[in-house]
């Protein structure tokens, strides 16, 4: 299984390497030796220069399974979890080319469920309930785009600290960022110091190939505009 790709942007080559998540930009000489898999004196000459690993080697990939009778598993299971994502909404304000909701079934009859108040505290509730001897706990919403569902993202931080039993929690939340002109809101969010996720596909290029509104429209600048505002306003919360 290889565990490399190969990029080729504007003329700029660049290897992207799964096994660590890193991508380097590389020469064209280096760039050939992969395209054609050769293993070279070269080839051991460039990986040693990008400081890589030799990309022909496969690692071992090693899975420890837990033993669900331990003591241990059965402790941690029912006291110690730590995180919680809240799967709010199926609708999205994007449809990008490769999502899997992108087909013509769907165009025909979108996917619209969304979470209940109800559901929500229930699963806060029994979220508390298994990790009342975790010191800190995370609470995520994601979807669709939770950004559409801005008044229930406040109703659940707010039910959340409510029914807290103690633990520092950590609101995090998954966007495609076009919402995040929204300042009011992103007022809320530094307030309770969440971690914002924003999905970015690379340069505007690549981006825009795949990451556009319902009516094909490119998003890159847009997000990018909205974070600059939130990086002008807030620069400490933006830079960490």
């Amino acid at each position: 299984m290889k565990l490399y790709n190969l990029i080729d942007i504007k003329d700029e080559k660049y290897v992207y390497d799964a096994y660590t998540d890193t991508l380097k930009k590389i020469d064209l000489d280096f760039y050939n030796i992969l395209k054609k898999q050769e293993e070279s004196p070269l080839f051991y000459e460039k990986t040693k220069e990008y400081q890589m690993r030799n990309l022909y080697e496969t690692p071992d990939f090693i899975c420890y399974q837990q033993i669900k009778d331990d003591y241990n598993y059965e402790y941690k299971k029912n006291n110690t979890q730590k995180i919680l994502v809240l799967s709010i909404t199926e609708r999205c304000n994007m449809f990008c080319e490769y999502c899997c909701y992108n087909d013509q079934n769907y165009i025909a009859a979108p996917r619209n469920n969304e979470m209940t108040e109800e559901i929500m505290k229930k699963a806060i509730d029994l979220f508390y309930n298994h990790s009342k001897y975790s010191e800190i706990v995370a609470i995520s919403f994601y979807g669709g785009e939770p950004l559409l569902r801005k008044d229930f993202v406040k109703k659940s931080v707010e039910y959340a600290y409510e029914t807290n039993l103690g633990q520092i929690i950590q609101f995090t939340i998954t966007t495609n960022g076009l919402l995040l002109d929204n300042m009011e809101f992103v007022d809320f969010m530094v307030k309770n110091n969440f971690i914002i996720t924003v999905s970015y596909d690379g340069p505007e290029c690549l981006h825009d190939r795949y990451r556009k509104t319902r009516d094909g429209k490119a998003t890159y600048n847009v997000i990018t505009k909205n974070l600059k505002k939130i990086a002008d306003k807030y620069p400490d919360f933006f830079k960490t």
